[in-house]
């Protein structure tokens, strides 16, 4: 996995839109920990705050609006009183998951306990209640091993993030240095599919060990999970980063009419900076770096999804769900666990299959913008995610941020008129599987909460 984008926050409008679609769990999600939990003595009003995780978090962007809404249906008026108070007594404290390389401080300055709060108030009608204690805490580490301290999440959402596997497909066979897939996203070819499937497949049962040992009793879990919408492992945002690689491939290749121009640009940069290398020389290490360049990506499907949980701990609405998605998303299925690998203590309470239209594409049927504008913003929203993958790649080819800046604005030019041509082929449309997972009341393993 790579950390996204420093600019992440300003181009993750499609990803934010998504928050709409499950936000109905969300709720349910509250209900159900309250009337669990003060039904059986062990809610978190009794012993401490109300403890948030949020896996995934990247720059903040799409953080505030779920942490907001969770906060403001556990704020409510005492009968008594008449005074507000918090249904968590002694506040919230809310964990913040990501790589150790995301942009913490974009991330701890975006998603603040004035913008939480502020936004909580918004969404509760009538009189604003005093604000309750709320602590925001950075917790960095990959959510594929343990980020946050046994027995003490209360709810829990991971929200377009997990199609990002542990490691890239070309890393398990590949000879080093030849990176033979293609890193566009598509991952296509029988071989390298099968394993990107299994990878994914794998990856989710760690994913839900490891959250299994940081959930309450009584906990919550929400999953917004990308589905791919064909069986050939295609998907929407693929396309356009297909584009931007061929159109940086071309800018690198001197023999191209582009390259060419591009090598007397980097030359000029290299004069201006006082560097003495070669222009050429440089620009065919940058072409052999994109051509390696491979995303660690893999989508799953509905029986993918279901298949950890013990037959007795999938409700029947979720295994309904799953199964109304398939034939159609069930391309994964020769690669998916053995039966013995399973999570105990989880139950997975619902599994709906929903797709977000791009808004990209909306604002350019209402004739908000032109199709130029739409290409610039579906291209600046692909870079955003894959962006910083591909830098990292280019870096550890020894080339400078500067060359790096180069052939990413150049690309850019290349590929929004490719892009604008044929909006249809490109409307970055989201599938997901909107996961809601909860875990058994009861002892935690005999580990007391909040040690």
């Amino acid at each position: 996995m790579k950390a996204m984008s420093d600019d992440y926050n300003k181009k993750s409008r499609v990803q934010s839109g998504a928050w709409g679609s499950i936000q109905n769990l969300f709720a349910e999600a509250t209900n159900r920990l309250k009337k669990n939990g003060l039904s059986e003595g062990v809610y978190p009003a009794s012993e401490g705050p109300l403890r948030i995780a949020d896996y995934g978090c990247s720059t903040g962007g799409n953080s505030v609006a779920p942490l907001s809404f969770i906060v403001s249906q556990f704020m409510q008026k005492d009968v008594k009183t008449s005074g507000w108070q918090t249904a968590a007594s002694k506040g919230f404290v809310i964990y913040l998951c990501d790589l150790h390389a995301t942009d913490w401080r974009c991330t701890l300055s975006t998603v603040t306990r004035e913008k939480i709060l502020q936004e909580a108030h918004k969404a509760i009608q009538g009189e604003v209640p005093s604000s309750p204690p709320l602590f925001v805490l950075a917790a960095p580490g990959s959510f594929y091993t343990p980020v946050v301290p046994p027995c003490t999440v209360d709810l829990a959402y991971c929200l377009v993030a997990l199609h990002w596997l542990s490691s890239r497909p070309c890393e398990e066979g590949a000879s080093p240095g030849r990176g033979p897939y293609s890193g566009d996203m598509r991952n296509t070819r029988p071989e390298v599919f099968a394993e990107t499937c299994r990878i994914a497949a794998n990856d989710w049962v760690t994913f839900l060990r490891h959250r299994e040992k940081e959930m309450a009793p009584n906990g919550s879990f929400l999953i917004l999970n990308v589905a791919c919408p064909q069986r050939s492992g295609r998907f929407p945002w693929s396309d356009v980063s297909v584009v931007i690689k061929q159109a940086m491939l071309e800018l690198a290749d001197h023999e191209t009419e582009a390259g060419r121009e591009m090598t007397y640009k980097v030359r000029g940069l290299l004069n201006a900076a006082a560097i003495d290398e070669d222009a050429v020389t440089i620009l065919k290490c940058s072409g052999e770096a994109i051509h390696r360049w491979v995303l660690p990506c893999g989508w799953r499907s509905g029986t993918a999804l279901r298949r950890p949980f013990l037959p007795d701990r999938v409700s029947g609405e979720a295994e309904r769900g799953t199964e109304e998605s398939e034939p159609h998303f069930d391309f994964d299925v020769n690669f998916l666990p053995k039966e013995d690998e399973k999570v105990n203590g989880l139950r997975l309470e619902q599994c709906e299959f929903v797709e977000i239209p791009c808004p990209h594409k909306e604002d350019l049927r209402a004739g908000r913008i032109d199709a130029e504008e739409f290409a610039r913003r579906v291209t600046a929203a692909s870079l955003a995610v894959v962006g910083r993958s591909l830098r990292a790649e280019l870096e550890a080819s020894g080339i400078s941020d500067t060359v790096s800046d180069a052939l990413f604005d150049a690309a850019i030019e290349r590929a929004v008129p490719i892009v604008a041509r044929e909006p249809d082929e490109y409307c970055l449309t989201m599938t997901f599987f909107n996961v809601l997972i909860s875990k058994e009341g009861g002892e935690c393993d005999e580990i007391m909460r909040g040690s």
